[in-house]
């Protein structure tokens, strides 16, 4: 599949000049590999440190044990190294943090690197994903392809829509309702009108003899 620009005479904003925007993921997935690769040797550090760590605070421990159990010579060396990076994290020294007899051995709590090892082992899993993110993201993508039907965006738009169809329904079953009223109203008021009874031709001619429009009753014979 072709990325590359539409014209080769604009060059493309998002593309930085990289005619394309196949050099474009490849340019990013390059700087997120190697972010993920430091992540690597960062986990990798702090393991071996939270271990070392681990034997050290178990010897210094092991110093105030009382019978039956046996403690620590308080005579014994003990060391623990730590890391000093120089100038980048791929130059990086093991100095002594501490090294001397256990009576002398300062306390050193492993949860404190703990919280480090936890952190760097989340982002190292949150770079292994992201690198592949100028990829997955990118048109075609499956993460990309996810967003198209399940994105925020996406449930979102699909609210609105069915918002506004509810919205036009009600107002169309209003205004059915509100026609149905008015036929029955009509209806109702022809069929409750009292029926007007035309006089008889005797009676329109007895009531124009006395000019007051009213039935005279005939006399009998």
């Amino acid at each position: 599949m072709d990325w590359s620009c539409a014209s080769d005479s604009e060059t493309c904003e998002l593309c930085c000049g990289l005619r394309g925007h196949a050099r474009l993921q490849n340019a990013l997935f390059d700087e997120l590999a190697a972010e993920c690769a430091a992540a690597e040797e960062e986990y990798a550090r702090l393991r071996t440190l939270f271990t070392d760590a681990c034997w050290y605070n178990f010897e210094t421990r092991c110093r105030f044990w009382r019978p039956p159990w046996h403690p620590s010579w308080p005579g014994s060396e003990i060391s623990l190294h730590t890391y000093r990076f120089d100038r980048s994290p791929t130059h990086s020294t093991r100095p002594f943090w501490f090294w001397g007899q256990i009576k002398d051995a300062p306390p050193l709590p492993p949860e404190i690197i703990l919280k480090e090892l936890n952190d760097a082992r989340k982002y190292l899993a949150y770079m292994r994903d992201a690198k592949f993110a100028p990829f997955d993201y990118a048109p075609g993508g499956q993460k990309y392809e996810a967003l198209m039907r399940e994105g925020e965006g996406v449930r979102l738009f699909t609210e609105l829509k069915l918002s506004n169809a509810q919205e036009k329904r009600r107002v169309s079953d209003a205004r059915k309702c509100a026609k149905q009223r008015a036929r029955r109203g009509e209806r109702r008021g022809l069929v409750d009108a009292p029926a007007e009874t035309a006089p008889s031709p005797s009676a329109q001619l007895l009531g124009g003899v006395r000019g007051d429009g009213h039935v005279v009753p005939e006399e009998a014979d």
